[in-house]
């Protein structure tokens, strides 16, 4: 079984189409090439980066795993496994058997086998620019230059040997030109410099760190839509520590004292207490909501004023639904279409939440109906701010905090992302909406969160009303 990894040498059938091996098929086949595993796309899928120089993406069942000097010229020698210190270090026999691949991928390659960089490829295979005997010349021959033999005596000039050997020595310097045409340092064919893999993620990284600190003490100017904003560039920076007082209070809660409270209502308490500065003056703005609802639809169903405990009790099951996985609506027997149109109904062994116990269905989509419109704003809309009827839960919201909570010395500023894909408008109802691409679910309304340090309590939230007035902002 292959185990394909980043970095390992990979063959496949995706060069150019190539006459058939076999004389009788007539249909031609794809040429093998060799390239490396730049990384993992999806599931048995690879980018694999080519010895040609082209990068794309192939199924784990089209390649074979070659070794890591298949197909290499014999000038590119790539690094040991022993030499890297960042790799372990390896046995005498794992040392040998590289030992021998690095010496093999070294040998006169075969013709017809693929290497970078060759300069003519024929119908049969790879052509040679020069001879056996050209290569034995080596450096000896020159032009214009004469040789002695054995005896002393001076070899003839080239003007003057026979016309076959004048004809040979010319086609030897032609064939030397030819290749110096293709590889000026002439050097033989397949032993040009090999491709440069494409750098890894901290490779890049690095560059760009190196580019970022060759500005230090520069100012770069940034253009963003309309507005310009100058920033000067800086080696690092390192906040002051918060001054250390002996007067300053204990982080907490403040104005709560748990122990006036029963064990089974204090986390309750404590909701309300961090929730709404008075829940009363809430549950009353929230009936003043149904009244005027009663009063302006005379041919409309009446809507029952809400008491007290069915105030409680709604928010009590909305905080209760986040312990099931289904849709709110399958939470209530009545509401119930998780098993809508099967034939055959089979109780679960995990019994049903049943909120009919603690309110009718009807009831809470009252109560979620006319919840919004306690925070509705008068004065927020005269003032022509667009999120009137919402931005007056997040006054309320950070006043309260602010009032009943200690805060930390140490505060972080996070930024958070409410999804919100609209299906029928651009911005489903929104003054606007907001995409930032790295986010999990990318499209939703921006929000700012200040976090107490080592903590996931909320102290302070902000929305991002992306350059629409509003006042809390």
């Amino acid at each position: 079984m292959k185990r394909l990894e980043v970095g390992c040498r990979v063959s496949g059938s995706f060069g150019e189409y190539i006459a058939n091996p076999n004389p009788n098929i007539k249909r031609r086949v794809r040429k093998r090439i060799f390239g490396r595993i730049v990384k993992a796309v999806d599931k048995s899928q690879y980018e694999v980066c080519w010895d040609d120089g082209k990068t794309f993406a192939v199924f784990a069942n089209s390649l074979s795993k070659e070794s890591a000097f298949a197909s290499l010229p014999p000038s590119f020698i790539p690094e040991r496994q022993q030499e890297n210190p960042e790799l372990p270090p390896m046995g005498q026999l794992a040392l040998d058997i590289e030992e021998e691949e690095i010496i093999d991928s070294q040998q006169d390659f075969e013709v017809g086998e693929h290497l970078p960089g060759v300069a003519t490829v024929g119908g049969e295979g790879i052509e040679l620019s020069d001879s056996e005997d050209d290569v034995e010349m080596g450096e000896e021959e020159g032009e214009g230059e004469e040789e002695l033999l054995e005896g002393g005596a001076e070899l003839p000039s080239v003007s003057n040997l026979p016309a076959e050997q004048e004809g040979a020595t010319s086609s030897k310097k032609a064939s030397k030109k030819r290749r110096a045409e293709v590889d000026p340092h002439g050097r033989m064919p397949g032993q040009l410099n090999a491709e440069t893999p494409p750098k890894d993620y901290t490779q890049r990284k690095s560059d760009a760190v190196a580019e970022i600190r060759a500005l230090l003490g520069q100012e770069v100017i940034i253009k963003h839509k309309n507005g310009t904003m100058k920033w000067e560039v800086i080696d690092s920076w390192e906040g002051s520590p918060a001054p250390r007082t002996t007067t300053r209070a204990q982080a907490g809660l403040k104005s709560f004292k748990a122990h006036e409270y029963e064990k089974d209502v204090v986390i309750a308490e404590l909701f309300l207490h961090l929730t709404f500065a008075d829940w009363r003056v809430i549950f009353g703005k929230l009936n003043d909501a149904v009244a005027v609802h009663n009063n302006n639809s005379s041919n409309k169903r009446k809507v029952r004023l809400f008491t007290d405990i069915e105030f409680l009790t709604g928010l009590g099951l909305l905080i209760g639904a986040a312990e099931f996985g289904s849709r709110g609506v399958n939470l209530w027997r009545e509401g119930d279409q998780s098993h809508a149109g099967d034939e055959e109904h089979w109780d679960s062994m995990v019994p049903h939440p049943q909120f009919d116990n603690n309110m009718k269905f009807y009831r809470f989509k009252d109560l979620r109906h006319f919840l919004p419109l306690v925070f509705h704003s008068a004065e927020l809309k005269e003032l022509g701010d667009p999120w009137w009827q919402f931005e007056d839960a997040i006054i309320q919201f950070n006043n309260n905090r602010r009032q009943r909570v200690q805060a930390s010395p140490w505060l972080v500023v996070d930024e958070s992302m409410s999804a919100w894909r609209p299906r029928t408008t651009a911005t489903g109802g929104l003054p606007n909406i907001s995409f930032i691409i790295r986010k999990p679910e990318p499209l939703g309304k921006s929000v700012w969160l200040v976090v107490v340090f080592l903590s996931f309590f909320f102290l302070n939230l902000f929305f991002f009303f992306d350059q629409v007035p509003s006042l809390s902002r």
